[in-house]
C-alpha cells in the first residue's frame, strides 16, 4: 500500500517555473545569469534574480582579483553563532534548499517549457558522477546556501583529483579561500593550506552583485547586523541580571555584641581524633558566632540532608538589638523592558530577511491556506533564486567548457550551449490535505469514489474489486436485516452456522430456519388476511408472472 501523501497541491496549485532567460559575459571574465520565477497564477509578476560567477582557476582566471573579504561578512558568522533567531532564519532556508535534486538538463525549444534531464548516454553519466551521491549533493548545496545567505558568496571547488571520490563539488566561504591568481590556496581548518591543482580542479566565485558595486557581494543578513548586534546586547544584558542574582547575595549586617548559644557546635578534632583546644573549640563559641553562621550556611548548601539545612541556628542578644539584623542586596533587579525590547529585535530581523516574517515570528495567525501561501513564497522567492545560482556557476565554470573541449576534440556533436546544470524544487511543494473534506464530500454524494482515493493518496489499483463490493453490500444488509441470515450467510459462504435452537421442536418459533430448511407450508396470516375479499366476490388470481 502507498503511502498518502503531505498535500495534493499540485492538483490545483502550479509548480514553481524557473527559467533562465539569458547569459551573458562581461569583458572582465564574469559570467551574469538572467532568471525569472513564477507559478503561473494569474496577477502575478515573476521574480528576477542575476546571478554572477568567475572562474578562478585556468586560463579565464588569469588576472583576476577578488575583491577583499569585508569585516561585515565575518561578523555575520559570529552573530550566526550566538543569535539563535538569526541562525534559525537562514539554516531554516538552507535546509529546505538541499533538498533540491541537481541534475544535467536540456534547454527546451519552448520558451515557455522547463529544462528537460539530459538522455545523451553520455551525459547521463556525467550527471550520475556529479551528483550521485545525494547526501554528498544534499551537504554541498547546504553549505553553500549558507554561505550565500550571512556572506553573499561562496567558493566553489569542482575536483577529479581524487580517485575514491571521483568528480565532487564542495563550497568554501571567503575565509577558506585565500591567495591570488595562479597560486589560490584552500585552508578548512583541518591543518596547512593546501594549493588548488589547476590541472584536476576548478575554483568558482559566486556571488549575488551589491547593487552600488557588481564584483561586492551582498545578501540580506548585511541589512539586518546592527539588529542582531542589538539583539545579542539584549540577551547579554539579561543573562548579566541573571548572574547578578545569583551571585550577587548582598552583605549581611550582623550586630557585634552577639553571640552563639554553647553547645551547637561539636568540639574540633585533629585527624587522629584528638579534641582541639584552640580559639574554634567549644570554650570560644561565645567570640565566634560568625564563624559559626558561615559554616551553617556553607553546610546547608553542601548538604542538603545534614541537620543544618532546617534547623536553625540559635544565638543570644540583648533585648535592644532584636530586629537589627540586616540583609543589603547588590542584585540588579530585572529589566521590564528588556523582553519588548528583544521582541521588536526579533521581528526587525524577520522583516529584514528574505523569507516571509512568519517564519520567524510564528504561524499562529495562520490557517492551512496561508500557511501554504507563506511556503510556495519562500521557494520562488528564496529558495529556488538561491539553488539557480549555484546552477548558474557550474554551468558556466564547469559543464559548458567541459563540453566545449569535447566538441572542440569531436567527441561532442551536440551544440554545448543547449546544456546546462539545472534543478528540480518538487520536493518542496507544500500539499495541504485535503482528505477529511473528499471523504465528507464523498458521503454527501457530492464526489465520487475515484477523487476520494485520489484525495487520500491512492490510485485506482487500491479500489475495491467487484466481489469485494458484494461481500460489503451482503454484509451491510446482513446487519440491518438479521432475520435474512438463512438466506445471507450461503451467499457469503458461510454455511457452518445452525441458526436453530438445538432441541427445539420442529416449527418452533424460537429460531429462524437454518439454511436448507423447508420454507413453512401456506396457510392462514397470524390475526387473519388484512386484505380480505369483498363479500360475494371470488379471490383474484395474482397477475400472470407473478409468481
Amino acid at each position: 500500500m502507498r503511502r498518502r501523501p503531505e498535500s495534493t497541491a499540485h492538483q490545483y496549485v502550479r509548480p514553481v517555473r524557473t527559467h533562465a532567460t539569458r547569459s551573458i559575459t562581461r569583458q572582465d571574465g564574469t559570467s551574469v545569469g538572467y532568471f525569472t520565477f513564477d507559478d503561473g497564477s494569474p496577477g502575478t509578476t515573476p521574480h528576477s534574480l542575476v546571478a554572477a560567477a568567475h572562474t578562478m582557476t585556468g586560463a579565464r582566471g588569469e588576472g583576476y582579483r577578488r575583491p577583499a573579504a569585508g569585516k561585515w561578512q565575518s561578523e555575520a558568522f559570529a552573530l550566526f553563532r550566538e543569535v539563535g533567531e538569526l541562525r534559525y532564519s537562514g539554516e531554516r532556508v538552507a535546509r529546505a534548499a538541499s533538498m533540491a535534486r541537481l541534475m544535467i538538463a536540456k534547454r527546451a525549444t519552448d520558451s515557455d517549457s522547463d529544462p528537460e534531464p539530459a538522455d545523451n548516454p553520455e551525459l547521463v553519466a556525467l550527471s550520475r558522477d556529479m551528483f550521485g551521491d545525494g547526501a554528498h549533493t544534499a551537504q554541498s548545496i547546504r553549505r553553500y546556501v549558507q554561505h550565500m545567505i550571512f556572506n553573499g558568496e561562496s567558493n566553489i571547488l569542482v575536483s577529479d583529483s581524487d580517485p575514491d571520490e571521483g568528480l565532487t563539488f564542495r563550497p568554501y566561504s571567503v575565509k577558506e579561500v585565500t591567495g591570488k591568481s595562479g597560486d589560490w590556496k584552500l585552508n578548512d581548518g583541518s591543518g596547512t593550506p593546501r594549493q588548488v591543482d589547476e590541472e584536476t580542479e576548478i575554483l568558482i566565485r559566486s556571488w549575488t552583485p551589491d547593487p552600488e558595486v557588481f564584483q561586492w557581494a551582498d545578501c540580506p543578513v548585511r541589512s539586518v547586523l546592527p539588529v542582531a548586534r542589538e539583539l545579542r546586547g539584549l540577551g547579554q544584558h539579561v543573562s548579566a541580571q541573571i548572574d547578578s542574582r545569583l551571585a550577587g547575595a548582598g552583605m549581611l549586617v550582623v550586630p557585634e555584641s552577639i553571640s552563639l548559644i554553647p553547645g551547637q557546635r561539636p568540639p574540633r578534632v585533629d585527624e587522629n581524633g584528638d579534641p582541639v583546644d584552640d580559639d574554634q573549640g567549644e570554650d570560644a563559641e561565645d567570640t565566634n558566632f560568625y564563624t559559626a553562621l558561615l559554616e551553617a550556611m556553607m553546610t546547608a548548601i553542601g548538604d542538603r540532608d545534614d541537620a543544618s539545612a532546617i534547623v536553625p541556628l540559635m544565638v543570644k542578644v540583648r533585648d535592644d538589638l532584636v530586629g537589627k539584623v540586616q540583609h543589603i542586596s547588590f542584585a540588579q533587579p530585572f529589566d521590564a523592558q528588556a523582553k519588548d525590547l528583544r521582541d521588536e529585535a526579533i521581528r526587525r530581523i524577520a522583516l529584514g530577511m528574505d523569507s516571509e516574517p512568519e517564519t520567524l515570528l510564528g504561524m499562529s495567525g495562520a490557517n492551512h491556506w496561508t500557511g501554504f501561501l507563506v511556503d510556495q513564497n519562500e521557494v520562488r522567492l528564496v529558495i529556488a533564486p538561491m539553488v539557480a545560482t549555484l546552477c548558474h556557476s557550474l554551468t558556466n565554470s564547469w559543464l559548458r567548457p567541459y563540453l566545449e573541449a569535447l566538441a572542440a576534440e569531436g567527441t561532442f556533436v551536440d551544440d554545448p550551449s543547449d546544456y546546462l546544470v539545472w534543478f528540480d524544487v518538487s520536493p518542496l511543494e507544500l500539499r495541504p490535505d485535503r482528505s477529511k473534506d473528499a471523504q465528507a464530500l464523498h458521503q454527501a454524494g457530492a464526489v465520487s469514489a475515484e477523487t476520494l482515493r485520489r484525495e487520500s493518496g491512492f490510485g485506482d489499483d487500491d479500489a475495491p474489486s467487484d466481489e469485494e463490493k458484494r461481500e460489503r453490500v451482503l454484509m451491510q444488509l446482513l446487519t440491518a436485516r438479521p432475520d435474512l441470515a438463512d438466506q445471507l450467510l450461503p451467499a457469503l459462504g458461510i454455511t457452518d452456522i445452525q441458526l436453530t435452537v438445538p432441541g427445539a421442536p420442529a416449527g418452533d418459533a424460537s429460531g429462524p430456519p437454518g439454511p436448507g430448511a423447508a420454507a413453512p407450508e401456506p396457510g392462514p396470516l397470524p390475526g387473519g388476511d388484512p386484505n380480505p375479499a369483498a363479500p360475494g366476490q371470488p379471490e383474484q388470481a395474482p397477475p400472470e408472472g407473478a409468481m
